[in-house]
């Protein structure tokens, strides 16, 4: 690849490379808490013919037990297909999902190609691919499928049979992950509409009418036809929906939004000032307003309605926004008009997309530091010789990243640690997860220190002020300290460290 200044895809490169080196040489970044909820069935299909997830048997005891049903099928079916060649290692995932974000930055250079967008507008806005560092979800899938409708559906003219592939598309996007696949069928029919008002293209009415009606279809045949199915789904659904209650934002739900999409919000702020006719027809405003106005309909639910992750979604269409929005700017008919010139604009996105990538700069620094206290190959040593030290029949609970080699002990009782009990309502969590300790009274717990400080720190010296109950011995094997540890720092960098937190109990 030829990395000149020129070159409108350095940026694009220079992270993809940036993110291999990180996954080569320092395992990073670490699967979340939650990978393994949605991996475990892959790797349990793999490793012993069943596709369901037993670590998850005291939150979803239908998938866990049966069949695999807490979440729409397409990202466990696709990463039990990749397991199959790849092995059902940690290490494999987190190549699926590089594999997956090199798709995406992929359909992201072939959309701003397509809209011929110049090179410096392309390799700022890569600058904010810096923000996104947790892709170990179905999300990155969903996000591939629907970029590919939206890329495909950019070149829509009249003929709407050729609308059927991006709906199909859209539609897998609903199949991983339902909130990503509804952003994408908003981006697509807000894009048809800007065209058909300002450009005179038809709509096409079929494949839309096909998208709006296909998810009740879809719920309707899975209650009629599959039931039990339906029932697994409704088990997880009505203990983590996405809908929380309405609310006001907090001050860390605002901190985490400015951190995450800083370049949209800028966007955002400044369109309206723009919004004169004779811009609506331009390919690049259009792209600007469709992915800015997705941007902020998930920024209001996000502090509003549903759960502040969401604000994830928006990560993905920071990069369209931000370029969208610069192309359109300095190559419109009057690129003299008033405002910031040129150099203020790069300037202010410059500096919004150091912002944007503070955790990226704490993966490349802190977590080199901590990778080179212990290691990947080091932790995963003191994993699998805790594993194998514990008598047959023994329970262990252990974090996502390590349960990937805990699923290989079929006669262990291997537990997910966020998925102790079902969700609580009206109880905090450390008493809740002290209470499922003290009823599951596991042999060993095995954590990233991410789950130690963030979850278990609080209930386990509670346990500890019980010797009548239980003996609790901690074995932290970091010696650099992670910044989990601090209660401020964790909510800008976490989960950094592979080094393991063991814990073993003695019931009495």
């Amino acid at each position: 690849m030829n990395f000149s200044l020129r070159n409108p895809f350095l940026v694009f490169g220079l992270v993809f490379l940036w993110r291999l080196a990180l996954l080569i040489f320092t395992a990073q970044p670490i699967p979340a808490n939650d990978a393994f909820f949605f991996d475990g069935p892959a790797v349990n299909s793999v490793l012993h013919g069943r596709f369901a997830n037993p670590s998850i048997i005291y939150f979803t005891p239908f998938s866990a037990t049966n069949v695999f049903c807490a979440y729409p099928p397409v990202y466990p079916l696709a990463m039990r297909a990749w397991m199959g060649v790849a092995g059902t290692s940690v290490l494999s995932a987190m190549w699926f999902h590089l594999l997956i974000f090199g798709v995406y930055l992929f359909l992201l250079a072939a959309i701003f190609r397509r809209l011929l967008t110049p090179a410096w507008c392309i390799n700022l806005a890569g600058l904010f691919l810096l923000a996104m560092t947790f892709d170990d979800r179905p999300d990155s899938l969903a996000q591939v499928f629907g970029l590919l409708a939206f890329w495909l559906w950019l070149d829509i003219e009249k003929r709407t049979r050729s609308a059927w592939l991006p709906a199909v598309l859209v539609t897998l996007s609903m199949w991983t992950n339902p909130e990503i696949g509804a952003i994408y069928f908003g981006l697509l029919a807000a894009l048809t509409l800007l065209r058909s008002g300002f450009c005179g293209r038809t709509w096409p009415v079929l494949p839309l009418f096909f998208l709006l009606v296909l998810p009740p279809l879809s719920v309707l045949a899975f209650k009629t036809w599959q039931p039990e199915l339906w029932t697994g789904f409704l088990e997880h659904a009505r203990q983590t929906p996405s809908f929380t209650h309405l609310r006001h934002p907090s001050v860390n739900d605002l901190l985490k939004v400015i951190r995450s999409i800083p370049g949209a919000l800028l966007v955002i702020a400044v369109l309206p000032w723009h919004w004169r006719r004779e811009n609506w027809s331009q390919p690049l405003f259009q792209l600007a307003v469709v992915s800015s106005l997705a941007c902020l309909a998930v920024t209001i639910g996000a502090l509003t309605a549903f759960t502040a992750d969401w604000i994830n979604f928006a990560r993905y269409l920071q990069p369209l926004a931000v370029g969208g929005f610069l192309a359109w700017r300095f190559t419109a008919p009057d690129p003299a008009a008033p405002g910031p010139g040129r150099r203020a604009w790069q300037g202010a996105f410059l500096a919004l997309a150091l912002l944007a990538a503070v955790r990226a700069i704490g993966l490349s620094t802190w977590g080199v530091a901590c990778a080179a206290d212990v290691s990947y190959p080091a932790a995963l040593q003191l994993v699998k010789s805790n594993l194998n030290s514990l008598p047959p029949g023994a329970t262990v609970v252990a974090s996502s990243a390590f349960l990937y080699e805990s699923a290989r002990h079929n006669d262990l009782v291997s537990l997910h640690e966020d998925w102790l009990h079902p969700a609580s309502t009206g109880v905090s969590d450390e008493d809740t997860d002290r209470e499922a300790l003290l009823t599951i009274k596991p042999a060993r717990m095995i954590l990233v220190q991410y789950d130690f400080y963030r979850r278990f720190q609080g209930p386990l010296q509670q346990l500890e002020a019980h010797p009548e109950l239980v003996t609790v011995t901690i074995n932290n094997t970091a010696k650099v300290t992670p910044p989990d540890a601090s209660k401020s720092l964790q909510r800008v960098l976490q989960h950094i460290a592979w080094a393991p937190v063991i814990v073993d109990f003695n019931w009495k």
